[in-house]
């Protein structure tokens, strides 16, 4: 796990050529056959491809909103894990975790006592990045999504939304924007956290 962490640091310097609106950016988007994250690292000027994970779903089917609190929890996991390597080197940083439905948001503020299975995976949310703030991000260019249906190593090697993310992610006023009257979702174009003070355990679930 020291290892791992080494690597990482490694390449977050690599790819950091500026300290100055240094930003972490998390991906995750579910389908009925996979979920993943994948995250990327932007000074405001590019963006690089840091990590990703990604799950096959539960053999037992799923509905398409419990998939999507799957999806937010391991993204939840691997953001913090990447933001605990990345402040050692990194002092001040912004994460942005992108992609997240209505029900999602309703079942993280919810005061009800939800059902085990969501009250397992909120807990852990709100416990790794107690601000539950996301933007939303179009299907069709979230990066995560290339982890759900399948794609060959060469497609990833030569799509530029796999290396660098979408091509508004350095650009702060071209993020998109969400009609939550229009579709099921809610975002903000500028809604961020600030890395809190946090103690990731459970390291070797990235082994």
């Amino acid at each position: 796990q020291a290892s791992l962490t080494q690597v990482l640091q490694i390449l977050l310097t690599n790819a950091v050529q500026s300290t100055t609106n240094l930003q972490l950016h998390v991906f995750a988007d579910p389908s009925p056959k996979a979920y993943g994250t994948v995250d990327y690292i932007s000074n405001g000027d590019q963006s690089s491809l840091i990590m990703s994970k990604s799950r096959v779903a539960p053999l037992k089917k799923l509905t398409l909103p419990k998939l999507k609190l799957m999806a937010a929890s391991i993204c939840t996991r691997l953001a913090h894990f990447v933001a605990e390597a990345l402040k050692i080197s990194f002092s001040n940083f912004v994460v942005h975790r992108w992609s997240l439905c209505e029900i999602v948001l309703h079942w993280l503020h919810s005061s009800k006592p939800p059902k085990q299975f969501i009250a397992n995976r909120t807990k852990e949310i709100t416990t790794l990045f107690p601000v539950t703030v996301w933007n939303h991000c179009p299907t069709h260019e979230n990066p995560a999504d290339l982890l759900n249906h399948g794609i060959t190593t060469t497609q990833l090697h030569t799509s530029s939304i796999w290396q660098y993310g979408p091509q508004w992610l350095p650009l702060v006023e071209q993020w998109p924007s969400w009609n939550s009257s229009i579709c099921n979702c809610v975002t903000s174009p500028m809604q961020k956290i600030l890395m809190p003070q946090l103690q990731y355990q459970d390291h070797d679930r990235w082994s």
